[in-house]
């Protein structure tokens, strides 16, 4: 007797289908949430932007580099005396005494009560009427009430500096604390502090070099000592002077930076 072999054939179920949909939807969802888990949110960089990432160094939006530069400036190796030779001083009154003691040459130094905010004619002819390797800036004891103008001021400075001679550096120092006699309503280390804070932070958005005299005077009080002055206003004794100059020749900045 002759047997007959039905053929098998696959039985196609339509659940497989939804199966197979469901498990590739739930890896599609698995691996876009493993992509975005931190949220971030791909950006377009400009132009600046891209030339940041390539150069290491940051831009204006005028397309001119910033120079990198490390602040506040660190220790370093004692330069010679004759440094000062080729420096100039644009300060406040308070260090007449660097030239009063022969720290610095005294026609290097333009001295004044000024306000930053105040580019003067003197200040303009200084920079235009002579050429140094080095420039050291220290004022806005007068722009502690208006710190916006003063910086706006003091841009205005480093510009016709770098104008004047763009391969001078250009050292910003703070403001020095002062002493618990001379606090006032308008003087205070609070706002002198305040005020160094927005300094420095100048100081790395230009590419410029910032000084710290703050912290290296400052009082454990938050003061300038009163062993550091004169007897009378805000002068300085003779051997604080001598230690500014010292301070100024062991914090001079790499001139790769």
């Amino acid at each position: 007797m002759q047997v007959h072999q039905e053929k098998k054939t696959a039985k196609f179920r339509i659940s497989f289908i939804f199966l197979f949909i469901f498990a590739s939807f739930a890896a599609c969802f698995a691996l876009y949430m493993r992509s975005d888990s931190d949220g971030a949110v791909p950006s377009v960089k400009t132009v600046e932007e891209e030339k940041e990432a390539s150069t290491g160094e940051s831009y204006e939006a005028d397309g001119s580099a910033v120079k990198s530069v490390v602040n506040p400036v660190p220790l370093g190796k004692k330069a010679d005396e004759t440094y000062f030779d080729s420096a100039a001083f644009i300060v406040m009154n308070q260090l007449n005494g660097l030239a009063d003691y022969k720290v610095v040459p005294k026609e290097n130094m333009l001295s004044g009560d000024f306000l930053l905010e105040e580019l003067s004619t003197e200040t303009e002819s200084f920079i235009n009427g002579n050429s140094f390797e080095n420039y050291y800036i220290m004022a806005g004891i007068n722009d502690l009430d208006n710190i916006g103008a003063g910086l706006d001021g003091l841009k205005r400075l480093t510009d016709a500096i770098a104008e004047k001679n763009p391969d001078a550096g250009v050292y910003i120092l703070s403001l020095m604390p002062v002493t618990a006699k001379l606090e006032n309503d308008s003087v205070s280390n609070v706002k002198i502090s305040a005020f160094n804070s927005e300094l420095l932070e100048f100081a790395n958005e230009n590419g410029v070099h910032y000084l710290d005299l703050n912290t290296y005077f400052v009082g454990n009080d938050g003061k300038l000592p009163e062993t550091k002055t004169e007897s009378v206003g805000n002068r300085l004794k003779r051997d604080v002077y001598l230690e500014i100059g010292d301070y100024l020749l062991t914090h001079i900045a790499d001139k790769k930076s």
